[in-house]
């Protein structure tokens, strides 16, 4: 059985391939028509649970992911990573406008291969977090995801994360 320590480096491992594959294809289908040449972004990691599974920076060219996250949703979380590159060719080719629209989940679903995704995942911070600390894993939560605690802050966090604000 491998240890908390080698469990997080194989799923960071893992990451970081979908990373550069989906870098590399969505450069190969779609870098002809961006405005400027999208460079790989750079990949971070936070060992806290916050409400977003990913981000990425527009200003910095990062890409955040959460480790808590992929340690309990290793399989699910190649959406997530795909989802992250594709905002970087989105920028690339759009701007900044309408971050989530048609144009993003034709990256995500035509290029990438995610027929089904929607913007927004469906992961439970707290579930993950018991989860994660189940494993061995003692993740930071957020200040403000620690004021959302309550069970109609939860609610509110499910209803922003379904996009129903």
């Amino acid at each position: 059985m491998p240890t908390l320590a080698e469990q997080i480096e194989a799923v960071k491992q893992q990451a970081e391939a979908w990373h550069s594959e989906y870098f590399e294809r969505l450069l190969s289908q779609v870098g002809n028509i961006c405005k400027t040449r999208p460079v790989l972004p750079k990949v971070q990691y936070r060992d806290s649970v916050f409400s977003a599974c990913g981000t990425f920076n527009y200003e910095d060219n990062v890409t955040t992911y959460s480790v808590p996250y992929l340690l309990c949703h290793c399989r699910e979380y190649e959406e997530i990573v795909a989802h992250e590159v594709c905002h970087c060719f989105h920028y690339a080719i759009w701007g900044r406008h309408n971050p989530h629209g048609k144009n993003f989940l034709y990256l995500l679903r035509d290029v990438c291969g995610f027929t089904s995704a929607t913007p927004y995942h469906s992961f439970s911070p707290l579930a993950v977090e018991r989860k994660a600390a189940q494993m061995g894993f003692k993740p930071k939560a957020d200040v403000a995801f620690k004021k959302e605690r309550t069970l109609a802050g939860m609610m509110r966090i499910h209803q922003q994360l379904r996009g129903k604000k």
